[in-house]
């Protein structure tokens, strides 16, 4: 059940990178006015385990850092209220190998955009508000 609210997550991002010009503040709003939910929802799967299966570390827990890492590159500021969630991510992202990723010249979220740069947000790490 995580995983596919994932994947609609995930599906709901593309959506509003995708969507025209002037079409995207809208739609980005209502992103943002729905994304609070979501996140109350990722913790309610969550409950007190240390990961989405509880203390077993599976794939759906590297599905949840990719979709929420790509979401907190579009969303930041919504993450502020959801410790649960941003501990979550915090302790994915500090398991050995994955550490060693991130902090890695290797580690492609420093260069390449989420999506392609044909969209209206790409996600690139250098893309700004401004550039909407």
């Amino acid at each position: 059940m995580f995983e596919q609210f994932l994947v609609e997550m995930h599906t709901a991002l593309i959506k509003v990178g995708f969507t025209p010009s002037d079409q995207f503040d809208e739609a980005k709003v209502g992103y943002e006015k729905a994304f609070p939910a979501r996140l109350d929802q990722i913790t309610k799967f969550l409950g007190a385990g240390p990961y989405a299966c509880g203390d077993k570390l599976t794939y759906v827990d590297f599905l949840a850092l990719s979709v929420l890492d790509q979401t907190m590159a579009f969303t930041p500021d919504l993450y502020n209220d959801k410790p649960v969630v941003t501990e979550y991510i915090a302790r994915l992202k500090n398991l050995k190998n994955l550490k060693e990723f991130y902090e890695s010249d290797d580690c492609t979220n420093k260069r390449y955009s989420i999506f392609p740069p044909f969209a209206n947000w790409s996600g690139h790490p250098t893309q700004s508000e401004k550039q909407l």
